[in-house]
């Protein structure tokens, strides 16, 4: 973006010393359209200063002072540095045409990277990156810093780079043709992707081959693949670009965490694989001190510098690789283990190929393409050698397998000729008791058909008996409806007729009695109805089908309301309530129930009624609540018994049979009841019923 304008005064003053540090600076690099990339590293002069605040007309004063030191003829790489760099290189395109490149940093990891163009005219083009920042700001999606800078015909650029990061701090710089950046940068990625394809190969095969054996070796080699793939694939810039373009913080933290878990399932792997609690002990404490030191870094990386942590970590790694070669080495050649001859291979290389990425990232050795994939190389290998080493101990146990199954196989073939000779000579006996116990089965089977029959002949039996007092109980019900209602009615009809026709021949006393004669009967009827009502719930079959309930309980809510003059009744009755069931026995069940909470709220000054449905006992169910008198919780369970009543017949009327069919249709239609009440509180009443298809 264009940096922001400066007084015409300080600008021409200002571009007098950024030409005369040109100047003083080595000649500006020549460009034309037929170079298809230019290494920038060696060319660049660099300056150190421990202000992350220096302004770039600051930074052009020092160059003009000649401050920047000379370039280093290769790639500049400094180390862990809290200091900030800059670096300064001239272009000049010496074409006739305009031409566009793409300058590279291609260190993926660097934290800040700022780049100023320094045009002729005055005019400062300023572009930031770094894995400090999101992923999504940057103009190119590549893994590696891309910068695009346009040069007109015969312009001279002075191209200035900052950089600061919390890790190792090297720049390689090149200048690319976009179409020779491309093609490179493909070939690039197909060994990378193919190394990282491989990794994951190794990482779900080996997996497959856990949940086939379930030997822990398996799964601790699986854990260090895993985070072998995560630290590189962050290191190569490939992860902040799929996995987490938009944290930056943890796109840096990830790799110290996947490199200090990594090396904890290393050693933790190594003493499985080894065995070292059984053949080096006091080494195998050593190395778990390790792995748990190593465990509490990657924890640590969570709010400590990257720097301190990635310190720790090189100092854990050096501690830890020689005493695993060790450790293969001792298996190997002191305990005669066979399968420790390719896990030695294993841990050489990789101690190899972290010394080159660690004095590399220290400083001490050069940037260069080996350098740089020397850990990936080491790391390629080692995964290798370990799954090498796991086939072949699997190979070994299969082996060792196999020669205790032919041992034992040796052994129960003797022990089988030794028990041959005893069973014939056992059979000669089992042959008489065989006779014996053919004759012992004849006489059990001709009992056992015995007790058959007799059973059957016990389910027939109690089968008549069953409709016996099937069609006793409907001679009962005929009885009760027929036999017993006809002297009831004769008895109503005559108290009837004395209280009508001869009341003034009756004195108060008599009057009194021929009322509760006539009172008495009808309860008597009553009952006979509900009974009879309660029988045949038990025998009608379901006509099941969509029910309303919520407009089944507004359309009994309205009938029985007149029933109750000069009350205040309110009720709230939830849409939408359903329910699949016989819809004539739903009915009955909210016709009791609503009758029941408009009976009990009687002496309320408002009557409250709601319908509607929740959840209870850990259940979707529908409701009845009231806020009438309530009952004792504690008797809840006698509730839905026949004639069982909480409160006195001259407090409120009823026959007390209601809840009982309620519980019974409930129950015929696979649902539950339960009801939950305080004294003086209401009472609420729980059911459930089949969904509404």
């Amino acid at each position: 973006m264009p940096f922001a304008t400066l007084p015409a005064l300080w600008r021409i003053c200002w571009m007098c010393l950024l030409l005369l540090g040109g100047a003083i600076q080595a000649a500006p690099l020549a460009l034309d359209a037929r170079q298809q990339a230019v290494e920038l590293s060696p060319h660049l002069a660099w300056y150190e200063t421990t202000s992350p605040d220096l302004s770039v007309q600051a930074i052009a004063r020092d160059l003009a002072q000649g401050r920047f030191h000379p370039p280093q003829g290769r790639v500049p790489n400094f180390g862990f540095s809290s200091s900030s760099y800059w670096f300064h290189v001239a272009l000049h395109n010496t074409g006739a045409s305009a031409s566009e490149w793409l300058l590279e940093s291609g260190y993926p990891t660097l934290d800040y990277v700022d780049v100023y163009l320094l045009h002729a005219n005055g005019r400062i083009d300023h572009m930031a990156g770094g894995d400090r920042v999101p992923f999504s700001t940057r103009e190119i999606p590549h893994p590696h810093q891309l910068f695009r800078l346009a040069l007109a015909p015969d312009e001279r650029v002075d191209v200035l780079l900052r950089v600061s990061s919390q890790g190792p701090i090297q720049v390689p710089l090149t200048l690319w043709q976009p179409e020779a950046f491309w093609l490179d940068s493909a070939n690039i990625d197909a060994g990378q992707w193919m190394f990282f394809g491989t990794l994951l190969t190794m990482l779900f095969y080996y997996l497959v081959i856990y949940f086939s054996v379930w030997d822990r070796g398996f799964f601790y080699y699986v854990l260090c693949v895993g985070c072998y793939f995560i630290q590189n694939f962050s290191i190569q810039g490939y992860a902040f670009q799929y996995f987490w373009p938009d944290s930056p913080w943890w796109a840096n933290q990830v790799v110290p965490i996947s490199s200090s878990l990594g090396l904890a399932a290393i050693i933790q792997f190594s003493c499985h694989f080894l065995s070292l609690a059984r053949w080096l002990p006091r080494v195998d404490r050593v190395l778990r001190m390790l792995m748990w030191l190593a465990v509490a870094d990657a924890c640590v990386s969570l709010f400590a510098s990257y720097m301190l942590v990635m310190h720790i970590e090189l100092i854990l790694a050096l501690m830890t690789l020689p005493l695993l070669c060790f450790s293969g080495i001792y298996v190997f050649w002191i305990a005669h283990q066979r399968y420790a001859q390719f896990y030695m291979l294993a841990w050489p290389v990789l101690l190899l190929g972290g010394a080159v990425y660690v004095l590399k990232a220290l400083g001490v050795l050069p940037f260069n393409p080996y350098t740089n994939h020397a850990l990936e190389l080491a790391t390629g290998l080692d995964v290798l050698f370990l799954a090498f080493a796991l086939a072949h101990r699997l190979k070994l146990l299969r082996e060792e397998r196999e020669r205790i199954q032919r041992e034992a196989n040796e052994q129960l073939e003797e022990r089988v000729r030794q028990r041959t000779a005893e069973l014939n000579s056992t059979l000669d006996e089992l042959a008489c008791a065989r006779d014996i116990a053919v004759n012992a089965r004849s006489i059990a089977e001709a009992e056992l058909k015995d007790y058959q029959s007799h059973l059957e002949q016990l389910i027939d039996d109690r089968t008549r008996e069953l409709a016996a007092t099937n069609k006793e109980l409907e001679a009962f019900s005929y009885t009760v409806s027929h036999d017993l209602r006809a002297p009831l009615r004769a008895i109503n009809g005559f108290a009837s007729v004395l209280v009508e026709d001869h009341a003034e021949q009756l004195v108060p006393e008599a009057r009194g009695l021929v009322d509760r004669i006539v009172a008495a009967s009808r309860r008597m009827g009553e009952l006979i109805d509900a009974l009879l009502s309660f029988h045949r719930l038990a025998r009608e079959d379901l006509q099941r089908e969509p029910v309303d309930l919520s407009t089944m309980a507004i359309e009994l809510l309205e009938e029985m309301r007149p029933l109750y003059p000069g009350r205040s009744i309110g009720w709230q009755v939830t849409p939408g309530l359903s329910a699949t069931g016989d819809r004539r026995l739903i009915r009955n069940v909210l016709q009791n129930l609503l009758g029941n909470a408009l009976k009990f709220t009687g002496s309320q000054p408002l009557a409250q009624i709601e319908v509607g449905r929740g959840r209870d006992r850990q259940q979707e169910a529908f409701f009845v609540r009231d806020n009438g008198e309530g009952f004792d919780a504690a008797a809840a369970a006698k509730l839905f018994g026949a004639f069982q009543r909480f409160h006195r017949r001259d407090q409120f009327d009823g026959t007390g049979i209601g809840l009982a069919s309620v519980q019974r249709v409930i129950h015929r239609h696979g649902g539950e009841i339960w009801a939950e009440s305080q004294p003086g509180q209401g009472a609420t009443f729980w059911f459930t019923l089949p969904a509404a298809a």
